[in-house]
């Protein structure tokens, strides 16, 4: 039964970012049991698109009204398309030739293209919130220097929590990343100290999409139940290359680590968003 419940643009974004996430997610479980074919790629694939282009539209009615909160909907939305893209390239490179493969590079190539516009929107609304007063954004940068604190420090628990279903070489790669993200946010102090608040928010931004895509991918090989580690003795891969950073205000339970899109909605539920949509979930 559906329910009727009045949503911000924001929450209806985060919901329609979690179900394209969905259709990513139904898609790498198709190619693991190789039943990934021209047609329910297609599926997927226009299931997706439906939901990335109301996410779009939203993101960009808040960059108007709310540039942070659609700075952190960005970010969160590209974040989680670039760990698909990865998990869909490593799934690729481990598909034989055949009629599955080419399917995997098309749903690849958009989720490719889909990422690259939510950073660029990303980028816009962050040019808003620099624009902002200097108070501002200091308290925006401080704030996400803070949420960036604590979310390296939930993946780093995370990733020590499943060391033993990971493996010695996925974890290794996972903590490179993290060390990454940490020197990142190291940098980002650094630019709070010499009161370049801007950059230290942008450079705070970074530091943890970079961890919440370690999260992502690392989750990704859990759940798919299939090694995805690049062949021995290669180096770790590279976390995906940064346009430049994002979002949001001060620490705590932060919202961003409230409503990580890829972590905490659920989206087995139908809801009637008032002056909006009718979001319909498990559809292909």
């Amino acid at each position: 039964m559906s329910e009727a419940i009045s949503f911000s643009d924001e929450a209806k974004a985060r919901v329609y970012t979690a179900h394209a996430e969905e259709r990513l997610k139904e898609a790498e479980d198709l190619v693991v049991t190789s039943d990934l074919n021209a047609d329910t790629r297609a599926k997927i694939e226009a299931n997706f698109s439906e939901h990335i282009s109301r996410v779009r539209d939203l993101i960009q009615k808040l960059t108007a009204s709310d540039a942070k909160a659609s700075a952190d909907i960005a970010a969160n939305l590209e974040t989680s398309l670039n760990a698909h893209e990865r998990i869909l390239t490593q799934l690729s490179e481990k598909t034989a030739e055949g009629t599955e493969k080419p399917e995997i590079e098309k749903l690849k190539v958009k989720v490719s293209e889909e990422a690259k516009l939510a950073g660029d929107s990303r980028e816009e609304a962050e040019k808003k919130v620099g624009a902002q007063s200097s108070a501002d954004v200091q308290a925006a940068a401080e704030g996400r220097i803070g949420a960036a604190e604590n979310k390296i420090a939930e993946v780093k628990k995370y990733v020590a929590g499943v060391k033993a279903t990971l493996g010695a070489d996925a974890t290794v790669q996972a903590e490179a990343q993290l060390t990454q993200s940490d020197s990142t946010l190291a940098q980002a102090k650094a630019k709070a100290e010499a009161k370049a608040y801007n950059e230290a928010f942008v450079l705070a931004s970074q530091s943890m999409r970079m961890a919440q895509e370690a999260k992502l991918l690392v989750k990704g090989r859990i759940d798919l139940k299939v090694d995805l580690n690049e062949d021995a003795g290669d180096e770790p891969e590279a976390p995906t290359p940064e346009r430049a950073p994002r979002e949001k205000e001060p620490a705590k339970p932060t919202k961003e680590e409230e409503t990580d899109s890829s972590d905490s909605l659920k989206t087995n539920t139908n809801l009637n968003v008032e002056g909006s949509v009718k979001v319909e979930l498990g559809n292909p």
